[in-house]
């Protein structure tokens, strides 16, 4: 019972995000676009003018409020990916679940079987 209770809190979450989508900008930008390239986008995002972390996955925490004006997100945090200064992985996260990870195929093992760094920003 309980992984029909999960498997419909997801569908819910991901049909109401697709729909919600157009007031998230941020979660249509492409994985694999350079940070530099959308950082006068986005006033938050990492600084990554150094090379200091090379090739490692790194994971910046932010409130979901910060890149997206949507009320359903208002309780939300999001987790943004970066390697090689460029973002690779999205995963917003509810108060009482983890609600959705957005990548591609080609980066998506670099946020479960790399090893990730988290950022405190």
């Amino acid at each position: 019972m309980k992984v029909f209770s999960k498997i419909k809190l997801f569908m819910l979450i991901f049909f109401s995000l697709n729909i919600n989508a157009y007031a998230c900008d941020f979660i249509k930008v492409p994985m694999g676009t350079l940070i530099s390239a959308i950082e006068d986008q986005y006033d938050d995002l990492p600084d990554t003018s150094s090379d200091e972390w090379g090739s490692e996955t790194l994971k910046y925490n932010y409130d979901t409020s910060n890149f997206c004006d949507d009320e359903l997100l208002k309780n939300s945090y999001m987790n943004i990916f970066v390697k090689e200064k460029k973002l690779i992985g999205i995963e917003i996260e509810g108060i009482e679940y983890e609600s959705i990870e957005i990548t591609t195929p080609a980066y998506g093992d670099f946020l479960i079987l790399g090893d990730v760094v988290e950022m405190n920003q």
